[in-house]
């Protein structure tokens, strides 16, 4: 029986993406992050064979769908979370047919699948999905909020997210309201209709941080305690540029714990 591994799982996903990066020149799609808030930070199992499968199952599907933009990857656990429960790793809006990939996946994995205990099933749901559910445990057993700020003053904040698509709007979304946070969006470009100075935090994909925007942030922050966050892959401005605007830096693809630590560092 093989040992088990302990590894932060918002750890395991990014690498996840930094291996798809590297194999494939950087020419990766978008990967987004849909995580229930009863998913532990840390886990315990057969963590080399649950990374070798999923960055498998990526892979192929980079490899067989040439106008892929972004990998959905959903994680959901049970809402009683005691010691060791079954944990369930959704890759979704697949467009592809199951039977162009899915045989020759699972005759690769095989192994890895069995070392797991599981299989890898394909459903129609969220626009078609291949599904893995797992046995994992836990470290912190009795542990039901898995991110804690350390005080409440830290909660009901005001945050202002300027995203260019939905998916990561509601994955976004998602994160900060398990704090819980009052979250307002912006999608495709910012709307005058947004005060910044009503917000406590500002988030901007870097891709939408235009000479505009800049120029109303700026005058914000001369006014308002509002923090500015940037987002993106890699932050084009050196630690000690001044000419800088953002307090922090929120890199993609964006995971829960991510999140938590940047409300630590902004408040």
């Amino acid at each position: 029986m093989d040992e088990e591994q302990s590894v932060n799982i918002n750890t395991m996903v990014k690498n996840l993406f930094y291996s798809l990066r590297k194999s494939h020149n950087g020419e990766t799609p978008n990967m987004i992050i849909f995580s229930s808030k009863t998913v532990p930070c840390n886990i315990k199992g057969n963590i080399d064979s649950l990374y070798t499968v999923l960055l498998n199952i990526l892979n192929q599907l980079i490899k067989h769908d040439k106008y892929l933009n972004e990998l959905h990857i959903s994680i959901e656990a049970p809402e009683e979370f005691l010691y060791k429960e079954i944990v369930t790793f959704k890759i979704t809006n697949i467009s592809i047919k199951k039977e162009i990939f899915l045989p020759n996946l699972q005759e690769l994995l095989e192994d890895d699948l069995k070392k797991l205990d599981t299989t890898l099933e394909f459903t129609e749901n969220m626009g078609g999905s291949i599904e893995l559910k797992t046995l994992l445990g836990i470290e912190e057993l009795g542990c039901r909020r898995h991110y804690r700020l350390p005080t409440k003053d830290y909660l009901n904040k005001n945050i202002l997210l300027v995203v260019e698509e939905n998916s990561l709007a509601l994955s976004l979304t998602k994160m900060f309201k398990y704090f819980p946070m009052n979250v307002d969006i912006c999608i495709k470009s910012y709307k005058d209709k947004w005060d910044l100075t009503k917000y406590d935090l500002v988030v901007v994909e870097d891709s939408l941080f235009n000479v505009k925007l800049h120029d109303l942030i700026l005058e914000s922050l001369k006014v308002s305690s509002m923090q500015f966050a940037l987002m993106g892959y890699t932050d084009p401005y050196s630690e000690d540029d001044d000419s800088k605007l953002h307090t922090a830096y929120l890199e993609k693809p964006v995971t829960q714990d991510a999140v938590f630590k940047l409300l630590l560092s902004v408040f």
